[in-house]
């Protein structure tokens, strides 16, 4: 399938990114995600790519599927100045995020939303 041919779209889902990472067991017979906040941003996930899906995302075709994930993140409050520099970055403050939450474990939880 070449480059041009390939069909796109784009959708925003505010909110903080919850992750799909471990598992908690309830008994011997019953696991649940140790995320909370999963499920509800699972299905607001699901619910706005079908909306911005210009074509039906019910037929399966043997071509690939491509997912590009951006995800925005507030910043510690520790990144910023103390009193009237409360809105200037520190410039110690690291330029990626470096603590939780993983990126491996928010796009786990977007890929299996729809």
């Amino acid at each position: 399938m070449s480059e041009a041919s390939f069909n796109y779209f784009w959708f925003f889902v505010p909110g903080l990114p919850a992750t799909q990472g471990s598992k908690q067991f309830v008994d011997r017979h019953y696991c649940r995600d140790s995320c909370k906040r999963l499920e509800p941003w699972r299905k607001q996930v699901g619910i706005l790519a079908r909306a911005a899906c210009p074509w039906s995302m019910r037929v399966l075709t043997p071509e690939r599927i491509e997912l590009g994930m951006e995800f925005i993140l507030p910043r510690p409050a520790g990144h910023f100045g103390k009193g009237r520099n409360q809105w200037i970055l520190k410039q110690s403050a690291p330029s990626d995020p470096v603590v939780k939450p993983d990126l491996i474990k928010m796009a786990r939880a977007v890929d299996f939303s729809a």
